[in-house]
């Protein structure tokens, strides 16, 4: 399959995100300075402090409750993650390459040119989310030397390796600190990868959503965002190679747009892609006039992207359809030099 489908989606994609962009801002309210004021510590007379869900008195608690659970850092992290696969598969000479450039830049503006994790890292110093973001950031030229020298000692420490996360998370981690080139000695990546669900090659049939988007991620990790097919074990790929288009077509007939993205994705990643150009023209189909993909329903929980915020159901969906095209671009392009020489 050849290019122009991919990029097709990418260009509508990256637009709807560009468009967006200021949906993806922090509050004004919430500013490096906040996370480290006093009280470092919840105040022990302050009943919201000790719940830790958030304190009007003690900015630094609501900063971080905001970052963390998805209302912020999340979707900047995402829409870093677009930005660098975008620079990466596309012409410099095109809109798309000139509107994640300007993405990447809103992102370091964003975050006070890295003071913002600079600040979290001090005051969550287990928390890896922050170098996830940062390793993205870092790879198009932006660099804070005090993340790079606190992280250095971080990972090092038993604290680090303790954080208890799911198995993919760890590979989450264990990429970002590579990207960095922090070490990862400390971290069995074999014991890692065994953990994961992927790993274990459970029954196809029985693959749930919440496992569905644990496999993809554990495929991006291990080949360092589709940059290092060759890097994924050889019966995981075989495993991939006999399922996922079993998969994909299930998601498909459901519409679910976000995961079929998500899973095209991976196919990006092994190290024979397919490049379905049925499923691809699903997807296409499915993209809406602005560019956006339509995020998944779920009528039984009262929950349809038409019913509420576009943003809010879409977002994720046209970041991954951004990610996915523009690896998918890669590959083709790839292809069809290899075919030619």
């Amino acid at each position: 399959m050849t290019g122009p489908i991919f990029d097709t989606i990418a260009d509508g994609a990256v637009r709807w995100l560009h468009q967006h962009l200021d949906r993806f801002r922090l509050s004004t309210e919430l500013r490096a300075s906040d996370i480290l004021q006093p009280p470092l510590l919840p105040e022990r007379s302050c009943t919201a402090c000790l719940r830790q869900r958030g304190c009007p008195d003690h900015p630094r608690h609501r900063y971080i409750d905001a970052l963390w659970w998805g209302r912020a850092l999340t979707p900047l992290t995402e829409l870093a993650l677009a930005s660098t696969a975008v620079l990466r598969a596309s012409d410099p000479r095109t809109d798309r390459h000139r509107l994640a450039h300007e993405m990447v830049d809103m992102i370091w503006k964003e975050i006070d040119a890295g003071e913002v994790l600079f600040a979290l890292l001090k005051a969550e110093p287990g928390e890896g989310s922050v170098l996830s973001l940062y390793a993205f950031l870092r790879e198009r030229g932006r660099r804070h030397a005090g993340i790079e020298h606190i992280a250095a000692q971080l990972v090092t420490t038993r604290n680090w390796s303790a954080k208890e996360v799911a198995p993919f998370h760890l590979l989450a981690r264990l990429t970002s600190q590579r990207a960095l080139g922090l070490p990862v000695e400390h971290v069995d990546l074999e014991e890692a990868i065994t953990r994961t669900w992927l790993a274990r090659t459970p029954e196809p049939w029985l693959l749930d959503h919440h496992h569905a988007y644990a496999l993809t991620h554990t495929v991006f990790y291990l080949t360092d965002w589709g940059r290092a097919p060759a890097h994924l074990p050889t019966a995981l790929a075989a495993y991939l190679n006999d399922w996922l288009p079993c998969w994909s077509q299930v998601w498909c007939e459901e519409e679910d747009w976000d995961l079929l993205g998500e899973l095209l994705a991976v196919d990006a990643c092994l190290p024979q892609p397919t490049l379905d150009e049925r499923l691809w023209n699903h997807l296409a189909q499915a993209q809406l006039p602005d560019g956006s993909i339509p995020g998944p329903r779920f009528p039984s929980r009262g929950i349809d992207q038409a019913d509420g915020d576009a943003y809010t159901y879409n977002r994720h969906s046209t970041i991954v359809a951004a990610v996915a095209a523009s690896w998918a671009c890669a590959r083709a392009a790839n292809r069809a030099a290899t075919t030619i020489s």
